[in-house]
């Protein structure tokens, strides 16, 4: 065993070749999930949407009352919810994600969703929604049936 040297451990050239590789990766995979969380924003905040219309036309159907609706207001990038009977006023206000812009909401000629008795909408229209890169996302709403889907477009 003369002559042999035993070294264990790593040299700091390996170490810094290392962590210059791990370095160029996160510079590759930042931006990727970056993107892929604001296009999850994006879909969460159309769900939202989604499920509200539809709770507020089974709402309306199941308790036989004409007088629900959501309010858009794009300009604050909300929406209002006015689903309390008992008070035709009270609403619940429900904001987009920082990241998410509400670019337009069109319901005929207002920025509101108004519910029959039979749980159907009485004008149909869309919701559109932007995350600032290029992905957008539209909430149509179909009139009499009031079927809600969401289409989405991709830069």
């Amino acid at each position: 065993m003369k002559g042999k040297r035993c070294c264990k451990g790593f040299t700091l050239i390996e170490l810094v070749v290392t962590l210059s590789i791990i370095a160029v990766l996160s510079c590759i995979v930042v931006p990727f999930s970056f993107g892929a969380v604001m296009k999850n924003e994006l879909k969460t905040a159309a769900r939202m949407i989604a499920s509200d219309i539809r709770y507020g036309e089974n709402k309306a159907l199941t308790e036989q009352y004409s007088s629900y609706k959501i309010t858009f207001v794009p300009t604050s990038n909300e929406y209002r919810k006015y689903f309390d009977k008992k008070n035709i006023n009270n609403y619940e206000r429900v904001e987009m994600p920082p990241r998410i812009k509400m670019s337009s909401a069109v319901f005929g000629t207002e920025q509101k969703l108004y519910f029959n008795s039979k749980g159907s909408v009485l004008v149909g229209g869309s919701v559109t929604l932007t995350d600032g890169r290029g992905n957008w996302a539209f909430v149509r709403v179909t009139p009499v049936t009031g079927r809600v889907r969401i289409e989405y477009t991709e830069e």
